[in-house]
């Protein structure tokens, strides 16, 4: 211990630091902000941080970044605006357990996660369709833990291992996405809501804001996760009005948001 308290002295005293941990971070029920925050963009072109730890995971539930889980649901469903296809959506359930079974302790990931085309959707814009925020019901009166995985195949094209381009900004219990509430895009404090989750990122396949080597399109999501205790499991059944996705209108596109089936627990 003398050893160790030792190192971190010598490094603080070079005005280094040891490196943060990632993990899950847990989302407020109650009072302000409303919005944990992530990896936000800053700076102007803007960009975000590629060794900012917060919020971040390095693997699917089951691997050895996030071990003791099993899968227990998996399906893929299109993303549809205006009669157009302009992605899929992802959408799973993870369990504490081993073999098929969930353990006792009733714990549950759902993830979540969306690949867009540059299919144009909508008469008002050419543009390809964005989603500034993801959102999704869940238990109002469990604690909520939130995390993120970005991939690992950069130009990959299975939903497993796709690396995304952009990263998890911000996450907390709310139902108002980008341009919904006072101090968007960069305000904490949107309308609490505490049976929805919702995961600010965005994801463009063709993204007007991409500056590089500062941002990239990013036509994969991160697979967004969030952890709960959920006493009677889950719905097998993926549930109407479970999933929200909302175009915010951040490069002058036409808000748009669009509600869809997703899994829950019950």
């Amino acid at each position: 211990m003398k050893l160790v308290r030792t190192t971190l002295a010598a490094l603080a005293a070079l005005g280094l630091h040891a490196a943060a941990h990632a993990d899950w971070v847990t989302t407020s029920s109650s009072g302000s902000p409303v919005l944990s925050t992530c990896n936000p963009k800053t700076g102007s072109p803007a960009t975000q941080s590629a060794t900012l730890a917060t919020c971040k995971l390095t693997g699917l539930p089951g691997s050895t970044a996030i071990p003791g889980y099993i899968l227990k649901a998996s399906r893929s469903a299109p993303i549809i605006v205006n009669s157009v296809t302009v992605g899929t959506l992802y959408d799973r359930v993870y369990c504490k357990g081993t073999g098929t079974a969930c353990d006792a302790t009733n714990t549950y990931i759902l993830a979540t996660r969306a690949n867009l085309n540059t299919n144009v959707w909508s008469p008002l814009t050419t543009e390809s369709f964005e989603i500034n925020d993801f959102f999704r019901v869940i238990r109002s009166a469990a604690a909520a833990d939130i995390g993120y995985f970005m991939g690992s195949v950069d130009g990959g094209t299975a939903a497993d291992t796709a690396l995304a381009k952009k990263y998890l900004e911000y996450s907390g219990r709310t139902l108002q996405g980008l341009g919904e509430y006072a101090g968007s895009p960069s305000g904490l404090d949107p309308a609490r809501s505490n049976g929805w989750i919702d995961f600010r990122v965005d994801t463009n396949a063709n993204d007007p804001d991409a500056v590089a080597p500062y941002s990239y399109s990013s036509p994969w999501s991160p697979w967004l996760y969030v952890r709960q205790n959920c006493p009677t499991g889950y719905n097998t059944t993926a549930q109407a009005q479970t999933v929200r996705l909302r175009q915010g209108g951040e490069e002058d596109q036409p808000p748009q948001a669009i509600l869809t089936s997703g899994y829950r627990c019950n």
